[in-house]
C-alpha cells in the first residue's frame, strides 16, 4: 500500500525493490514501465513532477518514469535541476569521501512541485533538491529504512 511519510509519497522498502530500482539505473525500458505503472497511483493531475538527476547530472531514467507518467495521468513534468557530473554517492560513501552536489536550477517552476527519484537512501541528494526547491513534496518509488 502506498505511504506517506513527512511529506513523502513512497510504495516500497527498498529491499523490496531493489532489483527494479538496479535496471532503472540501466535505463531498462521494461523497468521504467513498470515503475512508471506502479507509481502512478501516487500521482495527481495536478502534479508538477521534477525528476532528480543522477551522479551525470541529469535526470535521465528518471525523466524517462516523468515522461511515462505524464502520459498515464497528465501530470506536467519540468526537468529543472542540474548538476555537475560526480561519482555515484555510493561509491563517495564506500570511499569514505564528502561530496559536493553542485546542483542548481536551471529555471523556477511553478505549481504543486514533487521531486520524484528511484530511492532515498541517506537523503542527501534530496536534502540538496530541496535547498533548491523547499516547499516541494518528495515521491520515490523506495525508501531504504534502516
Amino acid at each position: 500500500a502506498p505511504k506517506t511519510i513527512n511529506n513523502m509519497r513512497t510504495l516500497f522498502n527498498y529491499s523490496d525493490a531493489r532489483t527494479m530500482c538496479h535496471k532503472l539505473k540501466s535505463d531498462d525500458s521494461l523497468a521504467i514501465l513498470q515503475v512508471a505503472g506502479e507509481l502512478s497511483r501516487l500521482v495527481k493531475p495536478s502534479d508538477v513532477l521534477v525528476p532528480v538527476p543522477g551522479h551525470s547530472g541529469q535526470a535521465s531514467y528518471m525523466l524517462a518514469v516523468a515522461d511515462r507518467l505524464h502520459e498515464l495521468t497528465g501530470c506536467e513534468v519540468v526537468d529543472v535541476i542540474r548538476g555537475a557530473q560526480r561519482p555515484t554517492w555510493y561509491s563517495a560513501k564506500m570511499n569514505g569521501r564528502q561530496m559536493d552536489f553542485g546542483l542548481w536550477l536551471e529555471k523556477q517552476p511553478r505549481g504543486h512541485i514533487v521531486l520524484l527519484d528511484n530511492v532515498i537512501d541517506t537523503g542527501r541528494t534530496m536534502k540538496e533538491c530541496l535547498r533548491l526547491l523547499p516547499n516541494a513534496e518528495i515521491m520515490a518509488y523506495a525508501l531504504v529504512s534502516k
